[in-house]
């Protein structure tokens, strides 16, 4: 009965041991589930985020094509007037004029260009700055299922240990089971072997006893039977 009871008791912690090595890795499952999930709505924000930044540049560098665009005709307007104008004034005076002119609509051209080359480095900087943020989170996405799977690793090992500690428990206890029925038997062997020895320990004895019973009936009766000598 205590070998059933151990035997009991050692299958229900079996049975507890399975059951919270299940729980955990279900814990674990919906960490990483929640951690995939946090992971792909990040990399949705920046993407979004990053469109809007192109839609923003897009915009810019429309803005300042359509400014440029309006600068050149209204140079082009402003030079044929003053060459229109040179031709009833002096030539000198709309030479100069015209000089000038030319002279704001480079330096307005090359603001623009100026502005438009900042636009663009900052839209590089922005995608590299996204990219690294990018890269940074797959990097500890792959990190944290690492861990997870080195948790999942020592945890299997941890089962399996307990298992093969366990079996040889299991394995000793039946061991000692064997023995102490050994034990018992051999007991049993030499007590009826005891027994045997003491039966036969009588009857030699007892045919002792008798031989002796019938030298002395030859005795003291020589003439009688041995049957009467006893009986007598």
């Amino acid at each position: 009965m205590a070998y059933f009871l151990v035997m009991a008791y050692y299958l229900v912690m079996a049975y507890y041991l399975v059951k919270a090595y299940y729980l955990v890795m279900a814990h674990y499952l919906v960490m990483a589930y929640y951690l995939v999930m946090v992971y792909y709505l990040v990399i949705v924000y920046y993407l979004v985020i990053a469109s809007y930044w192109v839609i923003a540049y897009y915009l810019a560098i429309a803005y300042y094509l359509v400014k440029a665009y309006y600068l050149v005709m209204a140079h082009h307007l402003v030079m044929v007037y003053y060459l229109v104008m040179a031709h009833y004034l002096v030539m000198a005076y709309y030479l100069v004029m015209a000089y000038y002119l030319v002279m704001a609509h480079y330096l307005v051209m090359a603001y623009y260009l100026v502005m438009a080359h900042y636009l663009v480095m900052a839209h590089y900087l922005v995608m590299a700055h996204y990219l690294v943020m990018a890269l940074y989170l797959v990097m500890a996405h792959y990190l944290v299922m690492a861990h997870y799977l080195v948790m999942a690793y020592y945890l299997v090992m941890a089962y399996y240990l307990v298992m093969a500690y366990y079996l040889v428990m299991a394995y000793y206890l039946v061991m000692a089971f064997y023995l102490v029925m050994a034990h018992y038997l051999l007991m049993a062997h030499y007590l009826l072997m005891a027994h045997y020895l003491l039966m036969a320990h009588y009857l030699l004895m007892a045919h002792y006893y008798t031989a002796v019973l019938l030298s002395f009936s030859y005795v003291l009766c020589p003439n009688k039977q041995p049957q009467r000598a006893l009986e007598s």
